[in-house]
């Protein structure tokens, strides 16, 4: 219990999320070591227990899980009733704005489904202001952008203006979340858009042929490189050394296009 208190006061929006001695998941180890405990003393401290499995789901993004056992809780009319059923209602707002089902014909409509999303989530996140779900609103706001942007980025060829709209929600995903810690993910996001396009960009016109603009190519190409770049500088993240990888990458294809296109 004791290291479940310390590891729920974890940031887990700005930091990662907590680990044990072996490397593991804190919340998802304690969840095992919860269920040894119960087998090995059967009753013992069920209140106690079943309210930090609640915590523990609710860490992981389970908010079903946990309006399940925070219901549990506040069904025993224990010394633990009252606050359960303060967590219960917060645990069920997240389920229903996070569980994202789409009644959408086409692609406008999913867009608009989409982004009643994210005002309901920014509702949440002024809702938990100063509370230790402050956080977890946070992580779900940034996901469904991001999950946003991957479904621009992927329908681009049949929206209008599709490419342009998924460059700029990645862009400002970065300049909305520069305190999370999944800021050199997004970054490496868009550095591989980049790559991407400018890779689709060589297919449709040749190098070696008429029409082949370079600037056009830089225009994609660039970006790309200096955010890989700027990602390998970035001490303390796992991404540092996958920016590196990937920066190698795009300058040897940007040479090879170079020598192509002379």
């Amino acid at each position: 219990m004791a290291d479940c208190q310390r590891a729920l006061s974890v940031d887990i929006y700005r930091f990662p999320y907590p680990v044990d001695t072996s490397g593991q998941n804190v919340y998802k180890s304690s969840l095992v070591r919860l269920a040894n405990y119960e087998k090995l003393y059967p009753g013992r401290f069920t209140e106690a227990l079943t309210f930090m499995r609640a915590r523990l789901y609710e860490r992981l993004g389970d908010y079903t899980q946990a309006s399940h056992y925070y219901l549990q809780v506040a069904a025993m009319s224990g010394e633990m009733s009252s606050r359960a059923e303060e967590r219960l209602a917060t645990a069920k707002n997240f389920e229903t704005i996070t569980t994202f089902s789409t009644n959408a014909k086409n692609a406008e409509e999913y867009m608009q489904e989409y982004e009643a999303k994210l005002a309901s989530l920014d509702t949440l996140i002024a809702r938990c202001a100063g509370q230790d779900t402050e956080p977890l609103a946070r992580l779900e706001k940034e996901k469904a952008e991001v999950d946003f942007a991957v479904f621009l980025q992927d329908n681009r060829h049949l929206l209008q203006d599709g490419t342009k709209r998924a460059v700029e929600e990645w862009k400002a995903i970065i300049k909305e979340h520069k305190e999370s810690k999944n800021l050199p993910s997004h970054k490496i996001h868009l550095a591989d858009f980049y790559f991407t396009l400018a890779r689709e960009y060589v297919t449709w016109m040749p190098p070696e042929r008429i029409g082949f603009e370079w600037g056009v190519f830089e225009n994609f190409a660039i970006p790309a490189r200096d955010m890989y770049y700027q990602v390998s500088l970035m001490d303390g993240y796992p991404e540092k050394l996958e920016a590196r990888g990937k920066l190698e990458a795009i300058l040897a294809f940007i040479e090879t296009v170079r020598k192509q296109s002379r």
